[in-house]
């Protein structure tokens, strides 16, 4: 899909408003731009006062970006990619954008609450400390840590308390990486596996909206983006050309930043992805050519993926036409670095298995282990986390021992677990109500800090040292880098640094400087890396690890078979896209691009009138439902009408919003997304959306995942 220059800056300053979806949460929602933006005369001007620029990195998971900050009388008040950056602007993702307004949120804390008499009350930091101190010394070893920041100097910190006190149990949030690691280790595949998109020159990607918050977004926005878009923009090369100009093929329900700037969107339906893949696979077989690529796999895997790829869905045409798919699996044969991806925006709905046959597309096109391929990096230096949900239905499935003390780092699992599994979300619940001691070290109010009893603030992100690691990035190697503060925090909120100095009797630490505590774990990090400490503590951009290389040990195909051809693996029956049509597909829909980047607003300026246009009025359980006019049209729904979408027993109020950015066959959910519990903006508003979705985990696998079901819907 081609898009000029002008059509995309016009595109962008319609939706001028979306900043007000910032408010909510750090994933505005598609849709919030035209909402609010009919009620917001445009970008609101910089107050007036002293006024600084300060470079940082903001990373939020796997997302970094360099960003420049403007600061005015202390405040942190507008963000924007770094002039010097070579990238512009179109290295801020939607993410970054939002750091700003997420800093000043009124569910920030800024004061420690201990729960007495049944209530969270705020008190000072001396009786927090000591708390504290009482709740683990009491657990003895039976602690648990889980965190949203894995890699993070405040989770290495966590991480070697607990090994003080005895305990294994650190574990991460579930996040993009959960399946697609599983899916590797169930095939053999040691160390980490990534997709080397910035080297292909074809990619098909299903799902993963890796130009805006999925991967190193920064640096492939960067690779992709080099040269300016213009309305002659070509994706063939011209006659003169002598290098290969990489096309873009994006599989996906809605057109997020990817499928923006790819060559061409195939929108899908979620749920479809398998059907996808394996007519895209089958079509590769059928044209006879792949035994004869360099770097093919030899006859014992071509066995085994015939196998796998046999099973043809008939009705794949109420999905993408058959010519689409031909034409994608054409382009996937000619490229000399082709290359498949999946993942998702949401981050947790793509089953282990979809991401096992991904491997098998990209050996069968001859590109595993190479640049521009699918590979694993050696094994990180810095220690990987179990999965959190695995870990917590495990105690459910075998009755272990619960912890006395759990520690909640930088995440909100109590929010994600709200659909849970179907028949036993009372008794995950359950499990975590009966912790005797339950700690959240938060940046803001939310379900997990509402469930705990004791709440520490700590500081967000750019407001204190940090070290920053992504697995993947330039010619397969990884980022790190050391982090000074960019922005200052409130005057009485430490750092995770601080809190663990306290804990060890020593004063409780609230400035800028960097502590010994953080100190030890950058120089450890460095260690590990093998980075020299001041090389990583004096990076102005990124400073790229040695550990890189690719490997070339292919997956054992007995494995592939025992992984995608065992009976127990496959779904039940063949795909029966028919059965589906009586519900509509459900879409958690999430463009942060739409916002202006460049907008300097004020303080949550444009609140009430996001309430009243996008979450209904105050109590009730209410969203927006997005559909595509055609799909409106045919279900006898306009604009505006009041509606009723039904799934699991729930019924939810909604309002219908046209939007053709929205595949047919779906319906897309804006609503309030997390951060709701004692927010004191967006309590009693929207709705969680993983009250939705199925948590699927299996145990045999280690592996959690999100599926989304089938939406009925009807007038109110």
């Amino acid at each position: 899909m081609k898009i000029s220059r002008r059509t995309f800056l016009k595109f962008m300053a319609a939706g001028a408003g979306c900043a007000a979806a910032l408010l909510l949460s750090p994933l505005p929602w598609h849709g919030a731009a035209k909402l609010v933006g009919h009620n917001q005369t445009g970008p609101v001007p910089l107050p007036r006062g002293k006024k600084e620029k300060k470079s940082g990195l903001y990373s939020f998971g796997q997302n970094i970006v360099p960003v420049e900050v403007c600061i005015v009388d202390g405040l942190a008040r507008k963000i924007y990619a770094p002039r010097q950056s070579s990238s512009g602007w179109r290295g801020l993702t939607g993410l970054a954008a939002a750091a700003v307004q997420n800093l000043v949120r009124p569910a920030r804390l800024t004061v420690p609450m201990l729960r007495k008499n049944g209530e969270l009350k705020p008190v000072d930091w001396q009786t927090a400390i000591d708390a504290l101190q009482v709740g683990i010394s009491a657990a003895e070893q039976a602690v648990a840590c889980v965190s949203g920041e894995e890699f993070s100097v405040g989770a290495a910190l966590l991480r070697k308390l607990l090994k003080g006190v005895g305990s294994k149990d650190f574990l991460r949030a579930s996040d993009q990486r959960s399946p697609l690691l599983l899916a590797a280790r169930s095939l053999g595949i040691e160390g980490e596996p990534a997709y080397g998109i910035a080297e292909s020159t074809c990619v098909l990607t299903i799902g993963a909206d890796w130009l805006d918050s999925w991967g190193a977004s920064y640096y492939l926005r960067n690779k992709v983006f080099q040269g300016d878009f213009s309305s002659d923009y070509d994706s063939t090369a011209s006659p003169g050309d002598t290098e290969e100009r990489p096309y873009y093929i994006y599989c996906g329900p809605y057109q997020n930043a990817t499928a923006r700037f790819a060559d061409k969107w195939l929108q899908i339906k979620p749920g479809d992805e398998e059907a996808i893949i394996l007519e895209i696979g089958r079509r590769l077989l059928a044209a006879g050519k792949l035994r004869q690529r360099a770097g093919a796999p030899g006859d014992e895997y071509f066995e085994v993926f015939e196998e796998v790829f046999s099973r043809r869905a008939s009705e794949i045409t109420t999905v993408v036409a058959e010519c689409e798919l031909a034409a994608a699996a054409d382009r996937l044969l000619a490229a000399s670095k082709p290359l498949v991806v999946i993942g998702s925006a949401l981050g947790l709905d793509q089953s282990p298995r979809l991401h096992s046959l991904v491997v098998c597309l990209n050996l069968m096109l001859g590109n595993y282990g190479k640049p521009g391929g699918f590979y694993r990096l050696p094994a990180p230096a810095l220690e990987v986390a179990a999965d959190f949900n695995n870990w917590l239905a495990d105690l459910l499935e075998r009755g272990s021992s619960l912890p006395k003390c759990l520690l909640f780092h930088n995440c909100n699992p109590v929010y994600t677990l709200a659909g849970a599994y179907r028949g036993s979300r009372e008794k995950l619940g359950g499990l975590l109500t009966a912790v005797p001691f339950k700690v959240a070290l938060s940046v803001f109010e939310n379900e997990t800090t509402a469930l705990c009893d004791l709440v520490l603030p700590i500081q967000a992100g750019l407001e204190g040292w940090e070290q920053v690691y992504c697995p993947t990035g330039p010619e397969t190697s990884g980022f790190f880098s050391i982090v000074s503060p960019t922005v200052p925090a409130p005057a009485a909120v430490p750092g995770v640094a601080g809190i663990i100095a306290a804990l060890s009797g020593k004063s409780l630490e609230f400035g800028a400087s960097i502590l010994p505590e953080e100190e030890f774990i950058f120089k450890r990090s460095c260690e590990l890396l093998k980075i020299p400490f001041k090389s990583a503590q004096s990076a102005n951009d990124f400073l790229v690890s040695q550990t890189s290389g690719h490997f070339r040990e292919l997956p054992p195909a007995h494995l592939i078979r025992e992984v995608l051809c065992d009976k127990k693996n496959l779904p039940n029956g063949d795909f029966d896209f028919k059965s589906r049509s009586s519900g509509l597909q459900l879409v958690v829909l999430a463009c942060q691009e739409h916002l202006n980047f460049n907008m300097g607003l004020s303080s949550f300026r444009s609140s009430l009138l996001f309430n009243k246009a996008v979450c209904g009025q105050e109590g009730e359980n209410s969203g927006i439902a997005w559909l595509h006019p055609e799909e409106a049209r045919r279900l006898g729904f306009k604009s505006g009408d009041k509606i009723v979408l039904s799934v699991w027993g729930k019924c939810i109020n909604a309002v219908v919003g046209l939007s053709e950015a929205l595949a047919q066959g779906c319906v897309g959910v804006y609503a309030g997304f997390g951060h709701s519990a004692g927010d004191r903006f967006s309590r009693g508003y929207g709705i969680n959306v993983f009250d939705l979705f199925e948590l699927v985990v299996e145990q045999t696998k280690a592996a959690s995942y999100y599926r989304q079901p089938l939406i009925k819907i009807k007038h109110n």
